[in-house]
């Protein structure tokens, strides 16, 4: 059983992880691919530590490693790719144990204090976004239709000269950011503005988009 960037959306992991094990003989075993949510908190890749409606709880390899041994696996093995995913190897064992490991709670503190560290950050980035749009007096651009995006409009981002959103997903053209009364459109419009201002927020693939918009778009 493969699971990929999909359990850290499970609303019960422990629940659908036992029933994951029902489909399994002892001995199977289980792939799991995860966001690295730890280095993403860390250096505040993502809002909330990455934790909001879709991403539904705190998801690192302390965090799994109990609620896998809660739900019947053991972890093999773990492998980090360039800190952005985190891939293990499980195996379905005959019971479950239900001791919980003391350090997996010290972990989490450590998780309150980026939090914080996430919420002011972000906040900061606002302000900052605010100052810069507002020098610009011409309409900008916001790339990526999803909670980046959302989150960035609710902690008082100033739209009132904001274009669109831009996003990569076909499936998001020609609709709204949920939530708002913003349209998403394709990066490809840039391609009719001379020197636009884009606004590009988003993690570990913010470089990426970048040098999308630059090399493949509009160099300006």
């Amino acid at each position: 059983f493969i699971p990929s960037h999909t359990v850290e959306h499970f609303y019960d992991p422990i629940e659908s992880f036992k029933k994951i094990g029902n489909s399994l003989q002892k001995g199977g075993s289980l792939f799991i691919s995860v966001p690295d949510m730890k280095h993403l908190a860390e250096f505040n890749l993502w809002p909330f530590n990455g934790v909001f409606f879709e991403h539904t709880y705190w998801c690192t390899t302390s965090v799994l490693t109990e609620i896998l041994k809660k739900s019947g696996f053991e972890i093999e093995e773990i492998k980090h790719f360039i800190n952005h995913s985190i891939f293990l190897k499980c195996k379905k064992q005959s019971s479950q144990d239900t001791a919980l490991n003391l350090e997996y709670v010290e972990q989490n503190k450590v998780s309150h204090k980026w939090f914080s560290n996430s919420v002011n950050y972000f906040k900061k980035c606002v302000t900052e976004i605010n100052e810069a749009v507002s020098k610009e007096q011409k309409p900008w651009f916001l790339f990526g239709a999803h909670y980046y995006s959302q989150v960035l409009i609710a902690m008082g981002l100033d739209t009132t000269n904001l274009k669109c959103i831009l996003d990569n997903a076909p499936s998001k053209w020609d609709k709204r950011l949920y939530g708002t009364k913003l349209k998403c459109k394709k990066p490809e419009i840039l391609r009719n503005e001379h020197s636009p201002y884009v606004i590009c927020l988003l993690g570990s693939y913010t470089d990426e988009i970048k040098k999308q918009i630059k090399s493949e778009i509009n160099p300006e």
